[in-house]
């Protein structure tokens, strides 16, 4: 409209004047329409349009105010779901009516002949076909439709048959209603006065309004001389006494309410800054649909914390602190409202995006970059300073503090780096977050960054006490207990708890029926329950009980009928409605806003693992308590057993690959098993326990051979002979539970500790370290993932696509020039199996460059997202928020989450496979390798075998892999090669044996010099060279992620060599 009125040279041109009248707003907000510029333009477009509108209400109070704004016409009002829908559509088409008919997540096909206007001409009639059968059409029909859902998706030629109408929040509306609730619960009289003055206002202005009409009405009527006309006369004089009177008494309203405003604006400031929480809350849909959190909920819960501190006498009197202690009550009442909705992973994400909104002076915008890129320790190298780093430090953290240097200026001497003894505590403190220098004087959130650079296993920890602090809470924890749901529940609003595996809410809904004395009824749905549910859902409101409908995710479509039947029943104060559900997919998004939801989570702990679990199985356990001793032993072994297994998912992928869903299924199955042999058999009961959880119950599962040795091996320590498991032999921990009865057995878990150590799941000590870092990356990267979001909802989106496509073009342009410089080609009969394996190496990095670069100069042909189409439009997406697209990671499984960082490694490994080229051709024998500069360190292994054939003449297939830490122990292979930059996890390798990590241990370090080499020895040979002491597999994966295995590396242990399976060492080729 500004480009419109520039390009035509109008002045002061305003839309809403030319297409409403004062006197009509007026009327408008006086009925309970916003007076805020949006909500009163879409009133004028509503009254204008000829295209049906879809209403986007998400408070519901637009349907109240258009419902009275109508008086004239005959109105109706109905849902699109109730099941007279289309009788009730057919009368308002044949009588005229206005309908306003309420959508949920989609519009009825049977609205789109109206939407469309397919009207029929039938002589003088009028008819619109709905369905099969021809409606007469009476000219004053009006089709209003509304829905709460603002973010519905539509048919894309429904879409284009409405006028959609948003009424969703602005910041300057939820500001004036934020300002008045506050005023009203400090100020009442101020604000009603407030109130009376506005009013007042506008009941003058619309009286000047009507004399205004009133006196061209006169003046248009007159007939005759106007000078003559005295009573014209008399009137135009009564006229403008009255105008004049109400003119000031308008302007002295508005002098009285701008000093009104001038005394209540410290709260403005609250009002705007609690906006800024509600529209944090807004963008946490992007992370996961089920964050969704109504308008109505957001106000209802400022309402309830500045009404509380309203009646706090510290702060009866000062209205500065009253407002600044307010807005960190809102903030803890919204964390504690939130907090129950969210997944336990994503709470730090969901703290962090909040204080980017509510607190942006705490965090520079290129420090939040730094923060959330994982790349951005790498990719800074080429920005940073020359720097001269003192030699304390340890050089593998050289390259981050460089980075840090890059957008803290003047690192060096503000972080006092030529000091050691500051330093000191910090780098070995188990909690170096706790122990920051206090001379360093950097920000909060500067001290985030030094810990990523010099404590990354401490950085969600870091985190945490960043976001406590900028937010003034006591620590993170809330409770989230279905108690605390209930007492802040009510009659009216359903409880949605979704729930994760493992995790079963049944049992404590009982308890707590018993708690509040109501009785609790329990429906299991499936396909043929759905009408029990509706009478249930009758009847427990009638007598205000509670009902818990569970496993709704299996009949999706009843989410829809649960919302209609509690809009509709009267339920006493009592009655509370349970849906539970493993997946919000398939719940409505006014559902998902609406209902109060909670997460229900295992509480993490062997220790209430096995209390929770003993609970749900009381009565399988019942059944076996007369079995025979081994029985009821190896029950509440299978107990732990099962703990143990669950919990190691908190540490993937360390604990194991990848999240497996062991379950209260896989135990119960156990357990019955466990007892019919026990009372048919009298055989070794543990042999057949560890067949049948190795290769069935739990074994089915596992689809990794590293994970299948983890499990092997906890079912051989678990389940053992019977004196060894008297003596506890099959726990880790230190304080092994006794087995002689279930009371025993259940005294000794309760003395457990809350927290699980390390041992006790048979972890290294380390492994908090290294969960942290994991979980840093995690955390990051759905950070960037919302960031990325919000720009692409920008209008620069275009602008900052294209300088990504352009900045990666230039990388690969760069890449393609090296590539023209190819290796000399040679003869393939005169090539060894090396050289051919490198040169094999080269040309799929040439290969590959030259996808890429074709790929992005397709990218850059095109100027808008709309061209783009098919696997483009997704690598395009990708490139946008700096992630590596698919098609390159199916080619090459490089870094992941930044293309730049992987072109840069693509041609950092190009070149290394090029010097191994002419190492390979000049030489005969190769001396060593750094298997992290290799494409395919797994072929590698089959080059050498090859060349070891040639060279020992022995047959390929009489070949075995054998590998050692001293070349002093292959001196007799005729061809060895060693293999440097390994590194290990999960245990200390010095060369001559493995040992445990300790709790300051690095998360991983540079193995020693590896010397492989393929042997024709026997067996007994072998044996013979590693008498007297354990060896043990390790696998070699190609990164910490493990997801691909390359081979697996034989290195020398003390004691039982299943030990390092449990702490799932492993070697790891890029870290």
């Amino acid at each position: 409209m500004n480009a419109w009125s520039e390009q035509f040279k109008t002045r002061n041109f305003d839309l809403l004047e030319q297409l409403t009248t004062e006197a009509e707003r007026l009327e408008w907000r006086t009925l309970g329409l916003s007076s805020d510029i949006l909500s009163q333009e879409n009133g004028a477009i509503l009254f204008t349009t000829t295209v049906p509108p879809l209403i986007l209400d998400p408070t519901g109070s637009v349907v109240e105010w258009l419902k009275k704004a109508l008086k004239s016409k005959v109105v109706e009002v109905i849902d699109q779901a109730d099941a007279n829908f289309q009788s009730i559509l057919e009368i308002a088409i044949r009588f005229g009516k206005s309908l306003i008919v309420e959508v949920s997540d989609s519009v009825d096909p049977v609205v789109v002949p109206l939407l469309r206007r397919d009207l029929i001409k039938n002589g003088t009639r009028v008819q619109v076909e709905m369905g099969d059968k021809l409606v007469d059409y009476h000219a004053p029909f009006t089709l209003y439709l509304t829905t709460r859902n603002s973010s519905i998706v539509l048919h894309p030629q429904t879409a284009a048959l409405v006028n959609v109408v948003s009424f969703t929040a602005t910041r300057a509306g939820l500001a004036n209603q934020l300002l008045s609730l506050v005023i009203e619960c400090k100020l009442p009289e101020v604000e009603r006065r407030r109130k009376e003055l506005l009013q007042e206002q506008q009941e003058l202005k619309m009286k000047l309004t009507e004399l205004e009409d009133s006196l061209l009405t006169e003046l248009a009527n007159s007939q005759g001389n106007l000078l003559e006309n005295n009573e014209l006369r008399e009137s135009l004089n009564r006229t403008k006494a009255s105008s004049e009177v109400a003119e000031r008494n308008l302007e002295e309203a508005r002098r009285v309410k701008e000093t009104l405003d001038k005394d209540q604006a410290v709260f403005v400031v609250l009002a705007n800054k609690c906006c800024s929480v509600y529209f944090a809350l807004q963008s946490l849909p992007k992370l996961n649909a089920l964050y969704r959190f109504s308008l109505g909920t957001f106000v209802g819960i400022y309402r309830r914390a500045v009404e509380n501190l309203a009646r706090d006498d510290h702060v009866k009197d000062q209205l500065q602190k009253f407002c600044a202690v307010a807005f960190y009550q809102v903030i803890h009442y919204v964390y504690a409202h939130v907090n129950r909705s969210i997944f336990k992973r994503d709470r730090l994400t969901c703290l962090l995006q909040l204080i980017k909104f509510v607190r942006p002076e705490l965090i520079k915008d290129l420090e939040w970059n730094f923060l959330v890129s994982s790349a951005t320790l790498s990719s800074s190298l080429t920005r940073a300073p020359s720097l001269t780093i003192p030699k304390w430090i340890n050089p593998t953290l050289h390259s981050n503090i460089s980075a840090l240097s890059s957008i803290i200026p003047d690192m060096l001497n503000l972080l006092q780096l030529e000091d050691q003894s500051v330093w000191k505590a910090f780098l070995t403190h188990p909690q170096c977050e706790t122990v920051f220098p206090v001379t360093v004087k950097v920000t909060p959130f500067q001290q985030v960054l030094v810990i990523k650079a010099f404590r990354p296993d401490r950085l969600m920890s870091g985190l945490a006490v960043f976001v406590a602090k900028s937010l003034k809470l006591a620590d993170l924890s809330t409770d989230t207990s279905l108690k605390a749901a209930w007492e802040d529940s009510s009659a009216e609003i359903p409880i949605l708890i979704v729930t994760s595996a493992g995790a079963d809410p049944t049992l404590e809904l009982q308890e707590l029926g018993k708690f509040a004395k109501v009785s609790v009824l329990q429906i299991a749905m499936g396909l043929n329950e759905v009408d029990k549910a509706v009478q249930s859902i009758q009847q427990a409101a009638q007598t205000g009980s509670w009902l818990c409908l569970s496993n709704l995710h299996l009949v999706p479509a009843f989410f829809q009928r649960a919302l209609k039947e509690i809009k509709e029943v009267k339920a006493p104060p009592t009655f509370r409605l349970w849906l539970t559900t493993e997946s919000a997919d398939a719940v409505p998004v006014l559902l998902l806003e609406t209902a109060l939801k909670i997460v229900y989570e295992a509480p993490p702990g062997v220790k209430q693992n096995i209390q929770r679990t003993m609970k749900e199985s009381t009565d399988q356990m019942k059944l076996h308590v007369g079995s025979a001793p081994s029985v009821q032993r190896t029950l509440l072994t299978l107990l732990w057993f099962h703990a143990v297994l669950q919990e190691r998912r908190n540490y993937v992928p360390r604990g194991w690959t990848k999240s497996y869903e062991f379950n209260t299924a896989d135990l119960r199955a156990a357990m019955r098993y466990i007892g019919q042999y026990g009372k048919a058999s009298s055989g070794a009961l543990e042999e057949y326990i560890r067949g049948l959880l190795e290769d069935v119950v739990y074994g089915g599962r596992v689809d990794t051979p590293s994970d299948v040795r983890i499990l092997a091996s906890y079912v051989k320590s678990f389940f053992t002979a019977k004196e060894d498991a008297e003596n506890g032999n099959y726990i880790f921990g230190k304080a092994p539970p006794a087995l002689k009865s279930a009371a025993e057995f259940s005294d000794s878990v309760a003395a457990l500790p809350e927290t699980d150590q390390p041992d006790m799941l048979g972890l290294p000590a380390n492994i908090d370290g290294s969960h942290q870092r994991s979980e840093s990356v995690r955390v990051f990267h759905d950070l960037s993932a919302l960031q990325r979001v919000s720009l692409l909802e920008s209008d620069d989106v275009v602008t900052s696509w294209m300088e990504s496509v352009e900045r990666l073009k230039e990388a690969s342009a760069a890449l393609k020039k090296r590539v023209d410089k190819s290796v000399p080609e040679t003869s393939t009969s005169t090539q060894g199996p090396l050289e051919s394996f490198f040169r094999q190496e080269v040309a799929f990095a040439t290969d590959l460059i030259w996808l890429i670069d074709s790929e992005l100069t397709s990218l850059a042909e095109h100027k808008s997202w709309d061209t783009l189409t098919g696997k483009l439009l997704e690598s395009g997406r990708s490139v946008f928020a700096h992630e590596t697209p698919e098609s390159w990671l199916n080619v090459w499984n490089g870094p992941t989450t930044d293309p730049l960082f992987y072109l840069q490694t693509l041609g950092s490994l190009l070149q290394s496979c090029r010097k191994n080229v002419d190492g390979a051709r000049t030489s005969s024998r190769a001396s060593s390798f750094d298997v992290r500069e290799l494409f395919h360190p797994e072929l590698l292994m089959g080059a050498l075998r090859h060349l070891a054939a040639r060279e020992s003449k022995v047959p390929i297939e009489q070949l075995e892999l054998r590998n050692e830490w001293s070349l002093e122990r292959l001196k007799n292979v005729s061809y060895a090669v060693s293999l440097t930059g390994i590194h290990l996890e999960g245990a200390v390798f010095d060369g001559s044996a493995l040992t445990e990590c300790l709790y300051d241990s690095p998360t991983s370090a540079l193995a020693p010099t590896c010397y492989v080499g393929w042997v024709a020895s026997s067996k007994d040979d072998l044996n013979k060279q590693k008498a007297g002491r354990s060896w043990v597999d390790l696998p070699v994966f190609r990164d910490s992620s493990r997801d691909v295995a390359a081979f697996s590396l034989t290195v020398p242990c003390d004691g039982d060599p299943s030990r390092w399976i449990r702490l799932a060492a492993a070697f790891i080729l890029l870290t």
